[in-house]
């Protein structure tokens, strides 16, 4: 088991549970993500992947998804919130946070010019414990959610084969139903997104820019690789997130859609500013 430790002090636990590749073959992987994160004796998790591998790999970490206080899921696709009925089953007292637009029906372009419905399981829609929100929320003094994100810069290519469902016919997804968490303990701010859909650098600049934060870690997908259409950004823009993201002084742990070829060229550039967060890695802040 691979545990990186920053600092002396441990303010957070963070334990990839579902990830496109693992740590080594004790752990499942999928196309899909989920992070669990303790924070002061608060468990939190962040989405539950594409399936149930999320709690196979819990159990192999030691942790009780029974005993999760809140469950954020970060959009409104099957590889983000494909393990919800799972959770339900197994935790009986989770607050649920979806943003309000997180259950239309969304579609994904493929390689042999059809769509597919990549969309969440709408009869889940009217459990009671599931708490839609708009663009902010905070949870508590150390979580908070927010969705707006006003610039387009770098944004992904990939993005053209995603489509949302609306007045009867398929348009080109405008990402409303996607939104980020915000962690803040004493002086560490660390934010989590799960696909970055309106950039990892806008994200970033709204939460800088918005709420006056200075970020130290940011964890999450980029959305530089289509699985849809296996298909990754073009180099020379992802050198260009890689200059991006080095001008500000944040740690990062990317994983799922980034792809790994788009990891390798971002780690050429940035160093040991980027590393990956596999299923069943562990990290402690």
């Amino acid at each position: 088991m691979s545990i990186i430790v920053l600092g002396k002090e441990i303010l957070m636990l963070i334990k990839s549970l579902s990830d496109n590749i693992s740590l080594n073959e004790k752990f499942l992987h999928e196309h899909g993500l989920s992070i669990y994160i303790e924070i002061n004796n608060i468990k939190v998790l962040f989405d539950t992947g594409a399936s149930s591998i999320f709690s196979n790999n819990a159990l192999k970490l030691n942790i009780k998804l029974k005993d999760v206080d809140y469950l954020i899921i970060s959009h409104g696709h099957y590889d983000h919130g494909g393990g919800l009925n799972t959770f339900l089953n197994i935790n009986t007292k989770a607050k649920i946070f979806f943003q309000k637009n997180a259950f239309n029906d969304f579609y994904s372009s493929q390689e042999n010019n059809t769509t597919k419905y990549i969309g969440l399981d709408k009869s889940l829609i009217n459990n009671d414990r599931l708490i839609l929100i708009d663009n902010e929320f905070k949870i508590n003094e150390y979580l908070m959610l927010f969705s707006k994100v006003s610039e387009k810069k770098l944004y992904p290519s990939g993005n053209k084969h995603l489509f949302v469902f609306k007045n009867s016919e398929l348009i080109e997804d405008d990402f409303l139903h996607e939104q980020y968490l915000i962690i803040q303990e004493r002086d560490k701010v660390v934010l989590i997104s799960g696909c970055s859909h309106k950039g990892i650098i806008n994200i970033i600049n709204e939460c800088i820019n918005t709420y006056n934060l200075k970020i130290d870690y940011v964890i999450g997908g980029f959305h530089l690789y289509s699985n849809s259409k296996s298909i990754s950004e073009d180099i020379s823009i992802i050198e260009e997130y890689a200059s991006e993201l080095l001008k500000n002084d944040i740690v990062y742990y990317t994983c799922h859609c980034t792809g790994d070829k788009a990891f390798q060229i971002l780690k050429k550039k940035m160093g040991s500013k980027i590393k990956y967060l596999s299923s069943g890695m562990e990290i402690k802040l």
